[in-house]
């Protein structure tokens, strides 16, 4: 427990300034630990780049985030960056950010521009699988995956429970907003292992 003065606030990413893209955004960061957000649309295979148009900006960094929290990519204020990829369709967050050590403004200037585009790869091809089934099969060995895939309709609480206790095998879930649980054993399922339970979004 401490005492002391604090500040906060909860930013929403509807709320944020368009960005548009190619154009040269300017602003202040006010104390310079502060962030201020920009709201740009994308689509899956887009590439940016982004310029630092002026500044040194020794104390601030930037990040772009997809619809679902993720960073896709960010770095220095002050340092050119290419070849960014957008993963998926949607909204965009450009986030300006300032360290909480830092109370002095920052002023800068950037731009996020495409340069092009490419093809992003999808999911791969799998087994329909109906929630709820239960899979019983064996690998033919050591090298080998089965695939299998589902679509939710809406945001779905799902818990995996595992039905064996083969440590060699493992398991890996991706979805609309990448990997959201990468290759652990299929025994590690319990009442301890919280990462079992997770929160989906609606897609493949």
């Amino acid at each position: 427990n401490a005492t002391g003065e604090f500040q906060f606030q909860m930013l929403q990413g509807v709320q944020a300034s368009a960005l548009t893209l190619g154009a040269t955004v300017q602003g202040t960061l006010n104390p310079g630990r502060a962030t201020q957000a920009y709201r740009l649309t994308g689509a899956a295979g887009d590439k940016l780049a982004y310029t630092a148009v002026s500044g040194g900006y020794s104390d601030a960094y930037w990040r772009l985030v997809d619809r679902y929290g993720k960073q896709v990519s960010g770095g220095w204020l002050g340092a050119n960056l290419a070849d960014i990829v957008l993963p998926q369709d949607g909204d965009y967050l450009l986030l300006v950010e300032g360290p909480t050590t830092n109370a002095n403004p920052v002023n800068y200037q950037l731009k996020l521009s495409q340069t092009g585009t490419t093809t992003v790869a999808g999911l791969p091809a799998g087994k329909a699988y109906v929630m709820g089934e239960t899979v019983a099969a064996t690998l033919a060995d050591s090298n080998a995956i089965d695939t299998y895939r589902f679509t939710l309709d809406q945001d779905t609480v799902v818990f995996f429970d595992s039905l064996t206790k083969e440590w060699p095998v493992q398991w890996k879930l991706v979805g609309p907003r990448g990997v959201e649980f990468d290759w652990n054993y299929v025994y590690s399922e319990s009442y301890d292992d919280q990462q079992t339970i997770l929160n989906l979004p609606k897609g493949d």
